[in-house]
C-alpha cells in the first residue's frame, strides 16, 4: 500500500493476545464461551501472532496465592491444549514469566488516575464500597491489563462482556500516550466479544454458570464422565408443565438456558436448535443435551489424559512460548521507554 509521497506504507502484522484465569479446570461455559471461539481464530488466523496467557499475575488480586495453584494453572495449560489450542502456533505461556507485564503496568499507571479505576463495575462490585478489604492490586487489575495488551501490540482482543470496560481503559491509555508524546506507539485493537456470559447455571438460569457454585449440580466440567454430566443435566432447572420444548425467555428460563447451551455445541442458531427440538419435552431436551456435551468432551478429555501424563511436554511448551513472548515483550518495552524519556543503553 502506498501513501501520499510515494512511500510504501507497512501493514501492522495481525496480533491476537487474550488471557485465562488460572481456575484448573474447565467448565462448559469457559469452553463454549472463550477456548472454543479462540481455536476457532487460532485456525482462521494461520498467519497471525497468537498470544494466549494464562494470567496468575491477575489471580493475585483478589485472594493471596495457594497451595493448589500451580496444580490449577499446569491443569489449566494441559486442558487448553486438550481442547484445541496448538502451542506451536499459539504463544501460550505464564503472565508470570514476562516480567514486562508488570514494569509496564507500573509505567502505565501514572497515566491513569484512582479516581477512574475506582468507577469500573467490576472494581466496585467486588470491592462492594468496603476499601478495608481490598488490595491495591484489584484496583490497578485494569491496568496490568493494559500492559498485557500493549506489550505485543494487539490489533485483536477476544474477550468476555465482564471485561469490555478494562479495554476501554485501555483505549484510554492508547490515546492519553499519543496526546502526550503525539505518536502512535500502540494500535488500537479490535474487540472481540465472547459469548461466555450466555452459559448460566443450570440449577439458576439467572446467573452466569461458575467453577465456585456451592451447588454441585449447577456446572458441568470438561472432565465430567457420562454419568456425571447426566446427572447434572437432569437436576437442570427447567419447568414442570410437562409442554414440549419452547424459547421463552420470561416463562422458561431453565429452557433457554438448555437451549442455548445445545446451539453452541451443535453451532447452529438458537432458533434452528428449538425448532428441531419441538417435539421433546424438558426431559428430552435433557437427554439430549447431555448426549452432545459427553460426544464433545470425550476425546478432550482422552488427549488431556495424554498431556498431562508427560509434564516435560508441558515445562518445554511454557519455557519455549515464554522466551519467544518475551523477546517482543521486552523490544516493546525498551521502545516505550525511550519514548517517555528512559536513557536505555543497550549493550554492544
Amino acid at each position: 500500500m502506498s501513501g501520499a509521497a510515494g512511500k510504501v506504507v507497512k501493514k501492522l502484522p495481525e496480533v491476537i493476545v487474550s488471557g485465562i484465569q488460572p481456575t484448573g479446570s474447565l467448565h462448559i461455559g469457559n469452553y463454549l464461551g472463550f477456548v472454543k471461539n479462540f481455536v476457532k481464530l487460532q485456525n482462521a488466523n494461520p498467519d497471525a501472532q497468537k498470544y494466549l496467557m494464562v494470567v496468575d499475575l491477575h489471580s493475585n488480586s483478589v485472594v493471596p496465592i495457594h497451595k493448589d495453584f500451580r496444580k490449577q494453572c499446569r491443569k489449566l495449560v494441559a486442558s487448553l491444549i486438550a481442547c484445541g489450542i496448538d502451542p506451536n502456533d499459539t504463544r501460550l505461556f505464564y503472565q508470570s514469566q514476562v516480567p514486562e507485564h508488570s514494569e509496564l503496568a507500573w509505567h502505565l499507571g501514572s497515566i491513569v488516575t484512582i479516581n477512574r479505576l475506582s468507577k469500573l463495575p467490576q472494581f466496585k462490585e467486588k470491592s462492594n464500597d468496603n476499601l478495608d478489604g481490598v488490595s491495591p492490586n484489584l484496583l490497578t487489575y485494569p491496568v496490568l491489563q493494559a500492559a498485557d495488551i500493549l506489550l505485543y501490540k494487539c490489533t485483536k482482543i477476544p474477550v468476555g462482556e465482564d471485561q469490555v470496560m478494562h479495554v476501554h481503559l485501555t483505549y484510554h491509555i492508547i490515546e492519553t500516550i499519543k496526546g502526550l508524546f503525539k505518536k502512535q506507539c500502540f494500535p488500537t485493537p479490535e474487540l472481540i466479544l465472547s459469548k461466555s456470559s450466555r452459559i448460566k447455571s443450570l440449577s439458576d438460569p439467572t446467573k452466569k454458570m461458575s467453577k465456585s457454585d456451592p451447588n454441585q449440580h449447577a456446572t458441568v466440567f470438561v472432565e465430567d464422565t457420562e454419568a456425571q454430566v447426566l446427572k447434572k443435566v437432569k437436576k437442570a432447572v427447567t419447568d414442570s408443565t410437562g409442554a414440549n420444548v419452547t424459547y421463552d425467555k420470561v416463562n422458561r428460563a431453565g429452557i433457554c438456558n438448555l437451549l442455548e447451551i445445545l446451539a453452541e455445541i451443535e453451532e447452529k442458531s438458537v432458533e434452528q436448535v428449538t425448532q428441531e427440538c419441538s417435539d421433546l419435552n424438558s426431559l428430552g431436551l435433557k437427554l439430549k443435551l447431555a448426549s452432545e456435551i459427553t460426544k464433545t468432551f470425550s476425546p478432550i478429555q482422552e488427549r488431556l489424559k495424554e498431556i498431562e501424563a508427560d509434564q516435560e511436554f508441558l515445562d518445554n511448551i511454557l519455557i519455549r512460548n515464554a522466551d519467544i513472548a518475551r523477546e517482543t515483550a521486552v523490544k516493546t518495552l525498551r521502545e516505550f521507554k525511550n519514548m517517555i524519556g528512559y536513557d536505555q543503553p543497550i549493550s554492544r
